[in-house]
């Protein structure tokens, strides 16, 4: 395998023999580079414990005006009206649904706070039902947030609102730890697989080859070695490369492709 992928990167005119490869040796290939892929997204999950003064700063300063609500947390959800709530951010949506008429209708990740029960939701499935008290009245919730009442003026809302999710992050680390690692593993294939056809899709299209579909296929999951070690790379150190660059690196597979195709016709007029 390692030479395999030694040969991906630096000879990308013998590509052309990886459309003889059987299919299952190609999907191997391609979970691998899922796998690369995710890598960074992975160790950046499992690395997280709990939220840093700048995340606490930057969720303050995002979450100011949306926590702004007439609603306290005291063993049950009260709020003065039965308004439902939503606070949208980048990675996640919190809902306060105080008369439990939410549906979950987007994917990602969503958490519904309602009368007696918080619910998270990934992608529409509920994945963790957790209520304030259990069966005999004894608190299941962070201890932090006992009588939670949301005033954004105040700095004991947010140090009580902080340390309660540091609370819930430590006790149900290992059910959002993993079900965040599948999540960035099932992102990683979709997005590469997206890439694949759609170079597949380009290379058909422009008549770069007569090659069948599924041939063409896997030429491309393989000429996404190198793009695919250095996007994970990238990711992992956190750096960012210029515009130019970026566009070359998105289409490096395209261009080994192309070269592969290229040589092999050229071979097959020097015969």
């Amino acid at each position: 395998m390692y030479q395999k992928l030694k040969d991906n990167i630096i000879n990308p005119k013998g590509l052309i023999r990886r459309m003889k490869d059987k299919p299952l040796p190609t999907l191997g290939f391609f979970i691998l580079f899922s796998s690369i892929l995710a890598l960074p997204g992975i160790v950046r999950v499992l690395a997280f414990n709990e939220l840093t003064p700048n995340i606490k700063t930057s969720l303050r300063q995002e979450l100011i005006t949306d926590l702004n609500i007439p609603c306290t947390i005291n063993e049950t959800l009260t709020c003065e009206t039965d308004e439902i709530y939503t606070i949208a951010q980048d990675t996640f949506t919190i809902v306060v649904d105080p008369s439990s008429e939410y549906t979950p209708a987007d994917n990602g990740i969503v958490i519904v706070f309602t009368e007696d029960t918080v619910i998270t939701y990934s992608n529409q499935l509920n994945i963790l039902s957790t209520p304030y008290v259990d069966n005999q009245g004894i608190s299941v919730w962070p201890s932090a947030w006992d009588e939670l009442v949301f005033d954004v003026d105040s700095d004991a809302f947010w140090n009580q609102l902080f340390l309660g999710i540091d609370q819930f992050l430590e006790e149900y680390e290992g059910i959002w730890k993993s079900t965040f690692v599948v999540s960035v593993f099932l992102s990683a294939v979709f997005l590469l697989f997206v890439d694949v056809m759609l170079d597949t899709i380009i290379l058909s299209f422009f008549r770069f080859s007569k090659l069948r579909f599924g041939s063409l296929l896997k030429i491309v999951v393989h000429t996404m070695t190198l793009y695919v070690l250095i996007t994970a790379i990238l990711q992992l150190w956190g750096l960012v490369i210029p515009y130019g660059l970026d566009l070359v690196l998105q289409l490096q597979p395209i261009i080994y492709a192309v070269i592969a195709i290229r040589s092999s016709k050229e071979s097959n007029q020097n015969v």
